[in-house]
């Protein structure tokens, strides 16, 4: 350290000046201080400017737009949306869809005032999950409407927010029904009514940009649209009445369930029937017709079959209608066929062809005889008819088919008995042309069929490896080949209201009240022609 200069002074030293003697000391301005602390406090100074630098962007996380929350899973926003686009071909009909995937992202925002006039203004990303910005309307019925509500709150001091909106990318799923408005300074607000109406089954996001002088606020809207479902417990699509006498009712009941998470309305029709009563009346019904079902409940419905005639004997589908029932905006109605037959007598038969008419020319005589109908002969009461079977496939030589029909015996409020069949042998002739005729257990050519009961008759077609020599199958051509056979249907029950004789009391024999039904049955099957 250098020494003290001349006078006794240190370098750099300068003599009191009377500015100095003014001037307090440490120890006086701390005693100053103090004393000053006891009284009133003096403002805090300001801290010296740090060196210019350019200021960190400002990211404002206050909700501008009060929606509801979102409990739903964010990574459902992270997928493709599908847009079908209308394309109308001038004067024409034809109407083409160009479908148009595109990419859903998330939702972002951007918002003001700005704090701080020289910091710029970030678009931070918003997850969904958080709740911010996202209106969702979850599930929709597809037709329905459901609308929303979201607050638009302006918190300038002094500058009114005039509106204005972007259109949307899905017109007529999402929009905003009611007016705009100017939203006034100072936490001026505006509510917007948001409606989402699905057209069609799909999910449906959309972003709703509100632009304005001081930036723009981006709400993300989503929903799905769903179809309403009500489906039949167990699902089907034809129901079988069964069997019954004229005149007897006969009743089944199904079971429609909502799985929807709303409320579904239901209307049931009877719609295409085949035959009608001759007495005017319809031979089906149902009850309810309508009605609504609650969301996950079931709705039982009654289905009646009452017919006052047996206008085919041994058809399946003797009577027949279709069931329909229609649910607002479900994609298809759900549709029943219903089948069921009436019947004279308590023996009968099913599986007979209703029309008999063969393709083949060379057979058309012979055809004749099937279109008999019931023909009763005065000396023993005995009821004929005539009926064909057809096989559902062809057969090659050398090959095998078969058909199986059913001999039933009915089930009534009234008398009912057991009753049995018998058919009457095939001819050598038939049988080396590869016919064959049994029951359905095999062991003879009759069998018991108890009340309510069904029991199967099989025929067989075998036709040999080398047809006759002048069969049309030598020549590459194919034919019809047919058996005939007498069934006798034996017994049965009889119907509550049976026909009087005259003089007394019905008589219920061994045979029934009306006697025995012989069938004439005929069985064809189609030859295939050789190929070489």
């Amino acid at each position: 350290q250098e020494g003290p200069g001349p006078g006794g002074k240190a370098p750099g030293s300068r003599k009191n000046t009377p500015a100095d003697k003014e001037r307090p000391s440490s120890k006086q301005q701390k005693e100053k201080d103090t004393k000053g602390k006891k009284g009133k406090k003096d403002p805090e100074p300001e801290p010296e400017p740090e060196p210019e630098s350019k200021p960190e962007p400002i990211v404002d996380d206050d909700e501008w737009v009060d929606a509801e929350e979102f409990t739903g899973n964010p990574l459902d926003f992270c997928q493709n949306s599908i847009v079908r686009v209308p394309c109308f071909i001038k004067d024409t009909d034809f109407t083409m869809y160009v479908q148009v995937d595109t990419t859903v992202v998330e939702a972002k925002l951007s918002c003001n005032p700005i704090k701080d006039p020289k910091a710029p203004i970030v678009s931070r990303p918003r997850i969904p999950a958080s709740g911010r910005y996202h209106l969702a309307f979850l599930q929709v019925p597809v037709g329905k409407k459901e609308v929303k509500k979201i607050t638009l709150r302006n918190i300038s001091s002094n500058e009114a927010a005039d509106v204005q909106m972007a259109p949307f990318d899905h017109a007529g799923i999402f929009t905003v029904v009611n007016a705009r408005r100017s939203i006034q300074p100072r936490d001026g607000t505006h509510t917007l009514t948001v409606q989402f109406a699905p057209q069609w089954e799909g999910r449906f996001e959309a972003d709703m940009v509100l632009r304005c002088e001081m930036g723009p606020v981006t709400v993300h809207l989503s929903g799905q649209g769903i179809s309403p479902c009500m489906m039949l417990d167990p699902a089907i699509t034809e129901l079988d009445m069964q069997d019954t006498y004229m005149n007897e009712p006969v009743e089944h009941t199904l079971v429609m369930r909502n799985t929807s998470p709303f409320e579904l309305p239901f209307k049931c029709l009877l719609q295409d029937l085949n035959v009608a009563n001759l007495a005017g009346t319809l031979p089906f019904s149902v009850h309810p017709q309508h009605g609504v079902v609650p969301p996950g409940e079931a709705q039982e419905l009654v289905v009646t079959f009452r017919a006052d005639h047996e206008p085919v004997f041994g058809v399946k589908n003797m009577f027949t209608e279709f069931l329909r029932i229609q649910v607002p905006n479900q994609k298809e109605d759900l549709l029943v066929k219903l089948v069921a037959r009436c019947w004279e007598r308590g023996m009968y038969l099913v599986g007979a062809v209703e029309n008999p008419a063969l393709p083949d020319p060379y057979m058309v005589s012979s055809s004749r005889n099937f279109v008999k109908r019931r023909n009763k002969k005065a000396d023993n009461d005995d009821n004929h008819v005539s009926v064909v079977i057809n096989f559902d496939d062809e057969v090659e030589c050398g090959g095998k088919a078969s058909k199986t029909i059913q001999i039933g015996n009915v089930m009534s409020g009234g008398l009912t008995a057991a009753g049995d069949f018998a058919i009457e042998a095939l001819s050598k002739e038939k049988l080396d042309l590869g016919w064959v005729i049994s029951t359905g257990d095999g062991k003879g050519l009759t069998m018991a069929v108890p009340a309510g009961e069904r029991k199967d008759l099989v025929i067989e077609f075998n036709p040999p490896e080398l047809p006759s020599p002048i069969a049309l199958a030598n020549f590459g051509l194919g034919e019809w080949y047919e058996v005939t056979t007498k069934l006798t249907l034996k017994g049965g029950g009889q119907p509550i209201k049976a026909k009087e004789t005259k003089g007394s009391d019905p008589q219920v024999g061994p045979t029934g009240l009306y006697g025995n039904t012989v069938v004439n049955l005929t069985a064809r099957c189609f030859l295939r022609g050789l190929q070489d």
